[in-house]
């Protein structure tokens, strides 16, 4: 693979990008992906060859250091992409925080106490966000209706 391409993946605060980064480690796809000392590293299948990515926290900065080595460098944007979508990097935290309410770890000093979004709302069973990101507000969406249900493909 040829040299390795440094880049900066911009994000909207808040986030915690240690512990996104931990979490995808402590889930990591043994022989895909391994975490170690704070940097993520997966390989990638991509449209014209192979990659491997290196994500890392940049403490103090707004963006995530990403590490790319690619077989073909027309994969350099479908990389990226996956990558910013992955850690969710374009998500408008404080507009979801205003959707949704205060954090749980502030609810009892905002006086909240129930409600979409918190821990001991029955619609927020079952939702597992990210460790780092507060669930968006279509993951609060609750069960479907019954009768929901997707149309099989005729053929």
């Amino acid at each position: 693979m040829p040299g390795a391409i440094s880049l900066r993946l911009p994000y909207r605060p808040p986030m915690d990008v240690a512990a996104m980064l931990g979490s995808l480690g402590a889930e990591a796809t043994l022989g895909a992906e391994k975490y170690a000392e704070g940097i993520h590293r997966r390989s990638l299948v991509l449209p014209h060859g192979t990659g491997v990515v290196a994500l890392s926290e940049m403490p103090g900065a707004k963006y995530v250091g990403c590490e790319l080595r690619l077989d073909d460098l027309r994969d350099l944007t479908a990389a990226v992409s996956r990558r910013r979508r992955l850690l969710d990097l374009d998500a408008g935290q404080e507009a979801i925080d205003r959707h949704l309410g205060p954090p749980a770890a502030a609810a009892p000093a905002a006086g909240h106490t129930g409600g979409p979004g918190h821990p001991h709302d029955p619609a927020h069973r079952g939702v597992r966000p990210r460790p780092g990101r507060r669930p968006r507000a279509r993951d609060q969406a609750g069960p479907r209706p019954s009768g929901h249900h997707r149309r099989k493909r005729q053929h």
